[in-house]
């Protein structure tokens, strides 16, 4: 009897202390600069457009000022704040996800239930689609197929009259799915598809952040469900993949996605693991997923969109990464130290 009273413990200790397992190591890497702070702005998302003239800029979705912030790279001094409040062209309505394409800046709003495309760097109106099918749209990914077709795909958080997360059986249109022709500065979206696992292992709950691999036909989805979760990988034509990752590591809500493209085939993807107090950001084998190293900024916290851009620039010879940092301005973050602080 005792030998077996022995056995059930041994084994409940093990199941306990695999429970409560170590967390990967986390490595503070010093951020280069922040920009201006404006908590009133509650900056969501940022990108970086390069600009042929030397211009480096940040621009950021202002969701409390309906507007966008225009910072400088290397200074954090605040160029521009293009925008007002308002549903015509050039004004926006809770501006959440970004994406830049050369000169093409994309940005979901989510009160006007559209996706709005303006040139950079005069900020001129171009055009705007989804409004006849996104419902409560956050995040997008962007893919340039050349230089006048794209595919866009933007996640749709819509939810039941009572404002609850839909049953399984109706997240079958969690991600839009349009092809975008823009041919002599004009516009012309068609809807492809709509789609969304509705198995259990698969769904998307509350859904904000995408981005996509072509390389290897991924799409990753962040599930932002704090009971679950994960990365969600589907494929550009809109199937699961039957491939999560992140389940036992993530903590908080799971936010921006970026991929950091060392070659053509290989690299990391960097996911953020949202906290007021313990912000992080983890690194993923591009093609196996497999956890690769954790790193935080000293000065950066709460981190809802990220953007990485591997240009080189005088400043950061490898590229820059960019965090959100609470609500408030954008932190910057050369990527030649995280790289070499972290031994990738």
């Amino acid at each position: 009897m005792l030998k077996v009273t022995s056995i059930i413990f041994l084994f409940l200790l093990m199941l306990l202390t695999a429970c409560h397992k170590e967390q990967p190591a986390v490595t503070e890497i010093p951020e280069f600069i922040q920009t201006v702070r404006d908590t009133a702005a509650n900056i969501d998302s940022p990108g970086l457009w390069n600009g042929s003239h030397g211009q480096h800029w940040i621009i950021a979705t202002a969701k409390g000022t309906h507007e966008l912030v225009v910072s400088d790279l290397k200074t954090g001094e605040t160029l521009h704040r293009i925008g007002r409040a308002g549903n015509e062209e050039g004004q926006f309505d809770r501006p959440n996800g970004i994406s830049i394409h050369d000169s093409l800046l994309f940005v979901v709003e989510r009160d006007n239930h559209r996706v709005q495309i303006l040139t950079i760097p005069g900020f001129r109106y171009l055009g705007s689609f989804g409004r006849e099918h996104l419902i409560k749209p956050y995040g997008l990914y962007v893919q340039s197929v050349d230089d006048t077709l794209f595919q866009v795909y933007v996640t749709d958080n819509y939810e039941t009259e009572g404002e609850e997360i839909p049953p399984d059986s109706e997240l079958n249109r969690r991600i839009k799915k349009y092809k975008l022709v823009i041919n002599r500065q004009r516009i012309i979206p068609t809807l492809m598809s709509e789609f969304g696992d509705t198995t259990v292992a698969g769904h998307l709950e509350i859904v904000e952040s995408i981005f996509g691999d072509p390389h290897f036909n991924n799409l990753l989805i962040a599930e932002e469900n704090t009971e679950h979760p994960a990365v969600k990988v589907y494929d550009f034509d809109g199937r699961f993949t039957g491939k999560s990752f992140g389940q036992n590591l993530f903590k908080g809500q799971v936010e921006g996605i970026a991929l950091w493209a060392t070659s053509d085939s290989s690299g990391y993807w960097i996911v953020t693991d949202q906290s007021h107090t313990a912000n992080i950001f983890h690194l993923f084998d591009r093609r196996t997923f497999e956890w690769k190293s954790a790193f935080s900024g000293p000065n950066t916290t709460n981190t809802d969109g990220i953007w990485l851009d591997i240009t080189p620039l005088e400043a950061f010879p490898e590229g820059v990464f960019l965090a959100v940092h609470d609500d408030g301005n954008v932190s910057v973050m050369d990527l030649a130290l995280i790289r070499k602080t972290l031994r990738l």
